[in-house]
């Protein structure tokens, strides 16, 4: 794997390594069994609530 970036960063392999967690945990809490996107809310507070306890879920 190459990993490419204009930004100069002391582990980039590290720093990749969590982005990769956070798009899976958020692909399963929107299509791959928790449906986020099911509950149509659109307010941040609430949205952010629901992240909240659906990723304690997820982990």
């Amino acid at each position: 794997m190459i990993v490419v970036s204009n930004f100069k960063f002391e582990e980039p392999l590290k720093m990749y390594r969590k982005l990769w967690e956070i798009e899976t945990m958020f692909s399963c809490l929107k299509t791959r069994g928790f449906l986020m996107e099911d509950t149509h809310i659109t307010e941040p507070d609430k949205i952010e609530k629901v992240v909240f306890v659906l990723a304690i879920a997820f982990c």
